[in-house]
């Protein structure tokens, strides 16, 4: 659950008559944004009568820390230009920050006003480093292909130079498009697990994500969509792929499930029950729509988010924990995507579902994680404290990412370039290697 559910994710308006710009309207560009970084109340003069109908002056200035938290500290403005596209004028701003050098791009009106602000490329800069801990002497890496069908998704098979049959530990992402590498910022969670894991004898698989790979088209045409989809057949698919691998022991293969993964490795666990183990990483024990709250309301304090527009995104989110579709049609659009999907996730007991599985069981938790709370991991421990071959661990300074929590609490501690500590890649491999 990387992404978190924003209140204010894109405010996108257009205007059906656009005048020719100006080189003031550049000026004013400029003006405009320099205010509105700096949080001055007087930027929310430079939108249209529309825009601030639909937007008040406080969300603005919630979307300008939002900013700020996750690009950090601004150092100036790049370049601006002009665009007009179909008849709409735009201005395009080029901005620097501390983490990313993003594109914002302002709709401008006919009266020369914004009516639109949004940003089609964030250009965050990529200063991840392969841990300390990682001997490219110790491992190597082969391309694969993970394949469900016809959807085909590269990726990566790195297995110890040295000795042969080892176990295996499948990589499943958390939610949105994510990489082979889960790569979040200056992070690279399923790299430095592969790396480190491979040093202790143990191979990883690892794979570019459906979505990732075919975007909206990450289902069969007119295919009812569910996290099945998303997730789970392709994690099926690669258990199958490990099983044909060379220097592979087929009673060894796991499963680690990070964030969603996590949430849906219960059903994943139960479903391939070949698989020796599951490792649920940050994993949602509650309702999805809980953990969302919950998010908004520390998102909502720390960007001073007025109470009517939280309420307002709570009021969305609840109004999705239908347990049947009703007169809804699967393809209906929630905050969560398709109603079918969430519908199935509404349908779900992950840990009901783990309590059905017989293998062994680790999991994983930050202490300063604020996606995925330890109000979960103490749900899952109620969940297998009587199972003899179950064991949780805390990790009392890491985050949701399994790296040290940064000190803005938010997703700009993901910029920072970080690895996950030895300890982690520790206690898995001697939870797998355990006898």
């Amino acid at each position: 659950m990387k992404r978190l559910y924003y209140l204010l994710i894109a405010l996108v308006f257009y205007a059906p008559v656009a005048k020719a710009q100006s080189d003031s309207t550049l000026l004013n560009a400029d003006k405009f944004f320099e205010l509105f970084i700096e949080g001055k109340p007087a930027a929310y003069h430079y939108f249209a009568d529309e825009f601030k109908s639909k937007v008040s002056a406080g969300q603005i200035l919630g979307l300008q820390q939002q900013f700020l938290q996750k690009y950090g500290k601004f150092n100036g403005i790049i370049k601006t230009s002009k665009l007009t596209q179909n008849g709409v004028n735009y201005v395009l701003i080029n901005a620097s920050f501390e983490y990313a050098t993003p594109l914002f791009t302002l709709t401008i009106g006919d009266k020369g006003l914004v009516i639109g602000f949004f940003v089609p490329k964030e250009n965050l800069k990529e200063r991840y480093k392969d841990p300390v801990y990682a001997n490219s002497s110790l491992y190597e890496e082969k391309q694969i292909v993970v394949q469900t069908n016809d959807f085909k998704l590269p990726g990566i098979l790195t297995v110890p130079k040295n000795g042969a049959n080892f176990p295996i530990l499948i990589l499943v992402h958390g939610s949105g498009p994510g990489d082979k590498d889960e790569a979040v910022g200056g992070t690279k969670m399923f790299r430095d697990l592969a790396l480190g894991l491979a040093a202790k004898g143990i191979a990883t698989l690892r794979y570019d994500k459906r979505t990732k790979v075919y975007g909206a088209n990450f289902t069969k045409a007119g295919e009812v969509v569910t996290v099945k989809q998303e997730t789970e057949a392709d994690v099926k698919s690669a258990i199958a792929l490990a099983k044909t691998l060379a220097n592979v022991n087929v009673s060894q293969i796991y499963v680690l499930g990070h964030s969603l993964g996590g949430m849906l490795a219960p059903r994943i666990a139960v479903e391939n029950s070949t698989i020796a183990g599951v490792v649920l990483a940050a994993a949602p024990a509650r309702a999805f729509q809980d953990i969302s709250i919950e998010q908004n309301k520390l998102s909502a304090t720390q960007n001073r988010i007025d109470p009517k527009t939280l309420d307002s995104a709570i009021t969305l989110l609840n109004e999705t924990r239908f347990k049947t579709l009703g007169n809804r049609k699967p393809d209906l659009q929630t905050v969560y995507g398709p109603a079918s999907y969430i519908l199935d996730l509404n349908n779900y007991s992950q840990t009901t579902i783990l309590k059905k599985y017989n293998g062994k069981i680790l999991v994983l938790q930050g202490e300063k994680d604020f996606q995925v709370s330890m109000t979960d991991f103490k749900l899952w421990q109620n969940t297998i404290e009587k199972n003899k071959k179950a064991m949780a661990v805390s990790f009392p300074n890491l985050g949701h990412l399994f790296v040290a929590a940064g000190s803005t609490n938010t997703i700009a501690d993901y910029n920072l370039p970080q690895n996950v500590p030895i300890e982690v890649i520790d206690t898995i491999a001697n939870w797998i290697l355990k006898k």
